[in-house]
């Protein structure tokens, strides 16, 4: 049986579309788990009466502990429940039976294989940008910035290396794909043991890609197989407290996952922090936080 782990927080207009589209692709042999990470906003009427499906588990957590945490709450369950296959999506994704059985039948055939990525379209039709097409390294993290500076010439080639060529038709190994959908047997996100809850947000893709590296199974991007990202557009401006989690989630990955030592990360932290402060200047919203981000930095540096 397939598991399909879909997190809310508070957006339950889109995690009542991305179910509606599973339930009218007529897929075979699943389960949707809803797991909802502590929302301020209350569930409509119209989401509860899924809530009584046999189809569909409904998890509630009792804090929102981010990304990770939440996801592998819906996991656990469908390990209980002796789930195959488990699918991670968002909830702002619309599904279809070509693509959710194209990767499960994928993965069925190449026991090699421990994640597995479709295709995504924005809405408006454009492929969305997919990286991870090799390890996020510590020299990379630096190389990376320099892409939109006037040294971006430093960077090309990995640049070129990390992105994935969305325009390609055939499957190819990747390090690491996009984690707003993609598929694993359960044996292996068991081996590997689930996301690490190390994160609130952010880095989800670059440890898991780390995680199926150590453990010698493959990672693959499957453009045969497609799906609508609906809100997945990249936004001019992170708020505040979406900033302060990139940074400590990124200083997380490096530290456990590249064991960079203080040396190494310290000029990144700092082009980071100076981000803040630079927007400190003209956002209310980072002016708030500062104290909230300094006492973070001093905390897990």
């Amino acid at each position: 049986m397939l598991a399909i782990v879909i997190l809310n927080y508070n957006t339950w207009d889109a995690t009542e579309e991305c179910i509606e589209s599973i339930c009218a692709s007529d897929l075979d042999d699943y389960k949707i788990y809803i797991v909802d990470n502590a929302s301020i906003i209350k569930a409509p009427k119209t989401i509860e009466r899924y809530m009584v499906s046999r189809e569909i588990c409904f998890i509630q957590a009792k804090k929102n502990c981010g990304y990770a945490a939440g996801n592998n709450l819906g996991i656990r369950e469908a390990v209980k429940d002796g789930c195959d296959y488990i699918l991670i999506t968002n909830n702002d994704v619309i599904l279809n039976k070509e693509a959710v059985e194209g990767m499960r039948s994928f993965l069925k055939r190449h026991s090699e294989v421990g994640i597995i990525g479709p295709k995504i379209f924005l809405e408006g039709g454009k492929v969305q940008e997919t990286n991870l097409g090799c390890k996020m390294t510590m020299l990379g993290k630096y190389l990376y910035i320099l892409r939109k500076t006037p040294l971006a010439f430093f960077s090309k080639k990995f640049v070129n290396k990390f992105k994935i060529d969305i325009t390609a038709e055939h499957w190819r190994y990747v390090y690491g794909v996009s984690g707003c959908c993609f598929m694993t047997p359960t044996n292996v996100f068991q081996k590997a043991e689930y996301f690490d809850e190390g994160t609130f947000l952010y880095e989800e893709e670059n440890i898991l890609g780390c995680k199926m590296d150590s453990l010698g199974y493959k990672v693959v991007w499957f453009p045969k197989a497609s799906i609508i990202h609906k809100h997945g557009y990249s936004t001019k401006q992170y708020s505040a407290f979406a900033y302060q989690c990139l940074v400590e989630s990124e200083i997380y990955y490096c530290k456990k996952y590249l064991q960079a030592n203080i040396i190494q990360r310290f000029p990144l932290h700092f082009i980071r922090s100076c981000i803040y402060i630079t927007r400190c200047f003209f956002l209310k919203d980072y002016r708030k936080n500062f104290k909230s981000y300094i006492k973070m930095l001093s905390e897990i540096w």
